[in-house]
């Protein structure tokens, strides 16, 4: 049999910041299944910690929780370039409304493995689709001092 390497690739990873053990379980095992390594925090502060360490590729966030709230959180991550771009599946008890611009998902408590899984994929593709946009600005351009003198001599 030969070895294809795929399973030494390494899995994206997915943080799961909920203080209720037994969602947070449900919910990592289910993102597991979908192939990726899923990490726990039960309070704002562990999830604080957690994205300051490590990227993830999605975060499952409960809005309710001890020591840092979740809507802190998703603030926080919005407003740092290195995170901004991280999906965020909010996991709430309230009806609230999906802001795919900025990729935040939401999935009613309780929440079914198939809406969980519709949810990654939704993330997967808004990454995907950020990623192409970002990739289709064009780069800053840095001229140089030497070149405008040139330049304006010139001119």
């Amino acid at each position: 049999m030969q070895h294809t390497g795929s399973r030494d690739a390494p899995r994206p990873k997915a943080l799961v910041v909920e203080d209720d053990s037994a969602i947070s379980s449900f919910i990592r095992i289910c993102v597991e299944q979908l192939g990726y390594e899923a990490d726990a925090a039960y309070d704002g502060g562990a999830a604080l910690h957690a994205l300051r360490e490590e990227r993830p590729a999605v975060v499952f966030m409960d809005l309710g929780l001890p020591v840092v709230r979740g809507e802190e959180l998703v603030a926080f991550m919005k407003s740092r370039p290195d995170l901004a771009q991280v999906p965020v599946i909010i996991i709430s008890a309230c009806d609230l409304a999906p802001d795919a611009d900025r990729g935040l998902f939401y999935l009613r408590k309780p929440c079914t493995v198939k809406q969980i899984q519709q949810a990654v994929s939704a993330a997967q593709e808004w990454s995907k689709v950020s990623q192409a946009r970002r990739s289709l600005r064009p780069a800053p351009v840095d001229v140089g001092r030497e070149f405008l003198a040139q330049w304006l001599h010139e001119g």
